[in-house]
């Protein structure tokens, strides 16, 4: 008797562990591991959502966004890491045409005012454009005072030219994995 009612409670329990397992929904998944960092599919949707990081990575009509936005992101998230903590530059109109010129070249968009055009024709506040541009405007800033005694950085395709290096640099040493 005691087997059989242990079979049943067993073969109960299998299939309502089954039933669990069949309805099982995936919530998140990782996308990427940057260095130490997990890139969640879901922290990329919710970037491409905003309609600045569309048109700044230049993937409006793209067929597969999440994908064709990981430079343009992972470029944010590593500038982010290095200099979320400075603070806002001083000369603001300086340093955001400066980070409006870099974006236009690094994502094909033509010159800084195209971008500036593109942006504003969608309907995208001066405030979320200062936004999404304020890790670029503090790397700028950054870059003219850790040159300042070294390089011409009243000149602004020096200091995009030193952008570039250290960019180049950022992307050098982390460490980037796809997860298929």
């Amino acid at each position: 008797m005691k087997k059989i009612v242990i079979g049943v409670i067993v073969g109960t329990f299998s299939l309502l562990c089954l039933a669990c397992v069949s309805q099982a929904e995936v919530i998140d998944k990782i996308v990427a591991i940057l260095d130490q960092d997990l890139i969640l599919l879901s922290e990329i949707r919710e970037q491409i959502a905003k309609p600045e990081t569309l048109i700044i990575a230049n993937i409006q009509t793209s067929s597969q966004p999440e994908q064709d936005a990981l430079p343009y992101l992972l470029e944010r998230w590593l500038l982010e890491r290095e200099i979320q903590y400075l603070a806002s530059p001083k000369e603001m109109e300086r340093m955001k045409e400066l980070a409006l010129t870099y974006l236009a070249l690094a994502y094909k968009h033509g010159t800084a005012e195209e971008l500036l055009n593109k942006l504003q024709q969608a309907g995208i506040s001066e405030a979320s454009i200062e936004n999404e541009l304020m890790l670029y405007m503090k790397g700028m800033d950054y870059i003219r005072r850790k040159h300042r005694f070294s390089a011409d950085i009243d000149t602004p395709q020096v200091v995009l030219e030193l952008f570039q290096d250290w960019i180049k640099t950022l992307n050098a040493n982390a460490k980037f994995q796809m997860i298929p």
